[in-house]
């Protein structure tokens, strides 16, 4: 698998880090016909240069939310029957509400991370 436009655009109308050739930076523009996307201090890349800096989906549950998962669901890959049990009550399936709540905060839904198309935020110093 290989880092693609649209695992990137869901995140793409907040601020964005991910590193440019190994230098850390914030996403500035995806060029869609190309597939180069730039950043603010280091130009532009292709996308097979660039990696997102990611929130693994376990972060969640750090972060005071609970699940109750399916037989058929695991952190990474979810699914329509997750059920949520938060403060938010947002309903027992993925609302668009909790999906613009998770692009928001950089979680990673593509499960990029184990990949190796992402870099868990967590890592980073």
């Amino acid at each position: 698998m290989k880092l693609e436009l649209h695992h990137i655009t869901p995140y793409a109308d907040k601020a964005v880090f991910g590193t440019f050739n190994g230098v850390r930076d914030i996403l500035t523009d995806i060029d869609f016909v190309n597939g180069i996307v730039s950043s603010l201090n280091n130009g532009s890349v292709e996308l097979k240069n660039f990696k997102l800096e990611l929130r693994p989906l376990s972060d969640l549950l750090k972060n005071g939310y609970s699940f109750v998962w399916s037989s058929e669901t695991d952190v990474s890959s979810l699914n329509q029957w997750l059920y949520l049990d938060t403060e938010t009550k947002l309903g027992n399936k993925f609302s668009y509400e909790f999906w613009c709540l998770l692009f928001k905060n950089h979680f990673d839904i593509f499960g990029l991370i184990e990949k190796g198309l992402a870099i868990d935020i967590n890592t980073l110093k």
